[in-house]
């Protein structure tokens, strides 16, 4: 079984779908090809929202996302 890893992104609030999905896919091409499965992509929009971060943190803790793939 392959281990889980997380991606982070921090975008601008304008970023459109179409401009954040090349970076997605990119994490996704990243994991696989390191033996890794990408459980998920936490994404905060703007400097200010954190919320994802502190999602991907408590994850990170607990250890208890499911895989997206």
């Amino acid at each position: 079984m392959r281990p889980f890893v997380y991606g982070y992104l921090r975008t601008s609030p304008c970023s459109s779908v179409d401009a954040i999905a090349p970076a997605q896919a990119e994490m996704v091409a990243y994991a696989e090809h390191e033996g890794y499965r990408l459980a998920e992509i936490f994404m905060d929009r703007g400097l200010a929202d954190s919320s994802a971060l502190s999602a991907a943190v408590t994850a990170l803790r607990c250890g208890d996302r499911a895989p997206l793939r």
